[in-house]
């Protein structure tokens, strides 16, 4: 709305917000236009304001239309910020203005307060005065505001499968907490209770019953300290020191992934028979792994367009679609952007992933890798006992390695940050071509 005049009219030399009540909620509202002075003769400051307040409207009038209750706690306080910022002031509770308010603050808060008084703006004198307390949320039902308002912006580019594995993973976060601590009130959570919500991963890690590993328990604590972290800065309250800070457990040693021999990798690729009867989706990714060493997610998400077939250089591109695309998908970081040369059994599979759009693992390589994972399980077709279909992934690394290709540029190919400070891209597409098949 911010590039037009709607709702916008002029006194003088002084914006002014005007707007018809919907017909069926004159008698609710009991008045037929609502006019408010934006206080500005700056159009671009007018239109900033008009679209706070018609916001703050638009949200009202269809919580009366569609019979919600827009008396709900949350609701009003919700109304009463967005008026704030329309007024140009910064909402604070009446039990604190006498604290926070020099005497001017205070005679200019009165001043408008009769102004609203006179116009009968019960909205705008609830805020002014800061008639109502900020609503409190318990863990359970502060999720949808999280997700709908708090992280919306940070998960709006994630792809429909990412997004549903983002959310069960926090859902599963609050989870754990309620049936450690309760449901109680996040703005209640201090360090006592997040000792308390340690010492139930404590238990589950030296007890016998629902264990879990160190590393599982630190991604818990880790992910309640962001919870609560983004709610408070959100709702505009100083918590200091976090609770769950510096409370994570000494990890497990990680287990060192075995990458495929070159031998084996060279016996799977000279005997298509061994992966006959490996569908032909998931043969597609297999093979268009071995010579990218590319995430599994990367290539499930890829669209035939970042596929480049028919160049002097065959070439794939991993970047990030942001929320405007129809395809939204966000690489794992800044470095997973990345041109990686195709050819070899690669090349092929990408030719056949290019041409089938309706490959069943798109979006879903999860789903991929258990089949995968399950296929050369049942088929003896690992190595070691601990090998996973994303081995593959480890072993283009040591292949690069034997080949005494340089670190930045295999850190480039697999799309891992570097160690040092980045001067250049790898340089040009012949020269990793070339560089990568030899």
């Amino acid at each position: 709305m911010n590039n037009d005049d709607k709702y916008l009219i002029k006194r003088g030399e002084i914006y002014f917000y005007r707007r018809k009540v919907p017909l069926k909620l004159v008698d609710v509202i009991g008045k037929k236009i609502n006019r408010i002075t934006l206080k500005t003769k700056d159009i671009n400051i007018a239109k900033k304001r008009r679209d706070l307040v018609a916001s703050a409207d638009t949200e009202y009038w269809q919580q009366l239309l569609s019979g919600n209750d827009p008396d709900s706690a949350e609701a009003q306080y919700e109304r009463l910020l967005l008026r704030a910022a329309s007024l140009s002031i910064k909402y604070v509770e009446a039990e604190h203005m006498a604290n926070q308010f020099d005497l001017s603050e205070l005679i200019g808060r009165v001043k408008m307060l009769e102004s609203a008084l006179t116009k009968r703006d019960k909205i705008a004198q609830a805020t002014i005065i800061g008639a109502l307390k900020r609503p409190e949320h318990s863990v359970s039902k502060m999720f949808d505001l999280y997700f709908d308002k708090i992280m919306f912006q940070i998960v709006s580019d994630k792809s429909p499968n990412q997004l549903k594995r983002w959310k069960l993973t926090h859902e599963r976060t609050l989870k754990n907490f309620i049936e450690a601590i309760g449901d109680i009130n996040v703005t209640n959570i201090d360090r006592t209770i997040a000792l308390e919500y340690r010492d139930y991963f404590e238990n589950r890690i030296f007890g016998d019953e629902n264990k879990i590993l160190p590393s599982s328990a630190n991604k818990e604590l880790g992910n309640m300290a962001v919870v609560y972290k983004r709610y408070n800065n959100y709702i505009g309250k100083d918590f200091g020191r976090n609770p769950f800070a510096d409370l994570k457990f000494k990890p497990e040693l990680p287990k060192k992934r075995k990458p495929f021999s070159i031998a084996h990798l060279q016996k799977l690729l000279s005997n298509p028979e061994l992966t006959a009867n490996l569908n032909k989706d998931a043969r597609q990714i297999f093979f268009a792994t071995v010579e990218t060493g590319m995430r599994r997610i990367e290539i499930c998400n890829i669209l035939p367009k970042n596929i480049v077939i028919n160049a002097p250089h065959p070439h794939i591109i991993i970047e990030p679609r942001q929320r405007d695309d129809k395809d939204k998908f966000q690489i794992k970081a800044y470095s997973s952007q990345r041109i990686i040369p195709l050819f070899g059994v690669s090349l092929e599979a990408f030719k056949q992933l290019k041409n089938n759009p309706n490959n069943r693992y798109i979006g879903n390589e999860n789903s991929y890798s258990a089949t995968a994972n399950k296929y050369f399980r049942e088929n003896d077709l690992f190595e070691h006992p601990d090998q996973v279909i994303n081995s593959l992934r480890h072993s283009f690394k040591d292949r690069m390695i034997e080949a005494k290709i340089d670190a930045q540029l295999r850190n480039i190919f697999m799309g891992h940050a570097q160690d040092t400070p980045d001067y250049g891209d790898g340089g040009e597409l012949k020269f990793r071509y070339n560089t990568l098949k030899k």
